[in-house]
């Protein structure tokens, strides 16, 4: 009995702390409260400037006093009710002005947007001019109202047609002919110069003479726009050139001619040991080893007649 009536020191500190807390509560509870008159006005203070600090007898509790509270703006206020400037109106100028002497303040002046302005100076200095209305919506980026904008503004040429450049007349040049021209002659065509009117003159007698205008092509450094250009100034009166005597010429001979290359004349002669002497064309196109181009450009050079003793190109 004595061990449940018995208590321990931890237990008897708990039952006077948890009795000083219930005193506690019931001071608060029920004390007595100040009236307003007790407490010393914030008014009084200042009114009375003369009174000094010991003449107060401040309460226990603070005194309170209402004073209105600034609120700080939020940043998400701020964000969505961002202070926007209001943009000033620009003064539109009235003046009359030319289409194509502007400049860029003389553009700005009429609230052109900084876009046109830049093509519009742009196409002024290219040589370009504005003779109408429709040449001025011709102006990229400018916009329909600004165009309305500028029809009460802007002044054209009176001569507003388009100046036609008369060219002096052309003067037609003789042809040259191939077989017969000289270097000099060769140089007036434009595009031939000293190196390749030499080259031609070389190239036409390794060849023993041009049959066809279009050889002119095959000479070295003549591209095809130079000869699509130049071919209608040259010509072949009467067309004459050297022949081969393809049946008695020798190897070293037949090589140094444009048209045979090594590879080929060396397959002919030995074509030629081996069959015979060439009778005609069909004869010579049965060596299988050229092509068709090959045998159109080398059959006009051809003589097939069998000459002993004589020169191997008539």
């Amino acid at each position: 009995m004595e061990d449940f009536l018995t208590l321990s020191n931890r237990e008897k500190r708990g039952v006077v702390v948890l009795i000083l807390m219930l005193a506690l509560l019931l001071y608060f509870r029920f004390r007595p409260e100040l009236s307003e008159t007790e407490l010393p006005s914030v008014d009084n203070i200042l009114i009375n400037s003369d009174t000094t600090e010991k003449e107060f007898t401040y309460s226990k509790e603070p005194v309170f006093v209402d004073r209105p509270v600034k609120k700080s703006p939020r940043k998400s206020d701020q964000r969505k009710n961002p202070i926007r400037k209001i943009p000033q109106k620009r003064s539109i100028s009235d003046k009359p002005f030319m289409a194509n002497e502007v400049t860029d303040s003389i553009l700005k002046s009429y609230d052109i947007n900084k876009r046109a302005r830049s093509n519009w100076l742009k196409y002024i200095d290219a040589g370009g001019h504005i003779h109408n209305m429709e040449g001025l919506k011709k102006i990229y980026a400018l916009t329909e109202v600004e165009i309305k904008r500028l029809e009460s503004r802007i002044r054209f040429p009176k001569n507003s047609q388009k100046k036609v450049h008369k060219y002096p007349p052309k003067i037609e040049m003789p042809k040259i002919d191939l077989n017969l021209c000289t270097a000099e002659e060769l140089q007036k065509l434009r595009g031939i110069g000293q190196v390749l009117s030499s080259r031609i003159i070389r190239f036409r007698e390794s060849l023993g003479g041009f049959h066809r205008v279009e050889q002119l092509a095959d000479v070295y450094g003549i591209s095809d726009s130079l000869f699509q250009e130049i071919k209608i100034h040259v010509s072949l009166k009467d067309p004459k050139w050297n022949k081969i005597l393809i049946n008695s010429i020798d190897l070293d001979s037949l090589k140094m001619h444009p048209l045979f290359d090594w590879k080929t004349s060396k397959l002919t002669i030995a074509y030629r040991n081996q069959h015979g002497s060439f009778k005609d064309s069909l004869d010579f196109k049965k060596m299988r080893f050229l092509q068709s181009e090959d045998y159109n450009k080398i059959l006009p050079y051809l003589d097939f007649r069998d000459y002993t003793g004589m020169a191997l190109y008539r």
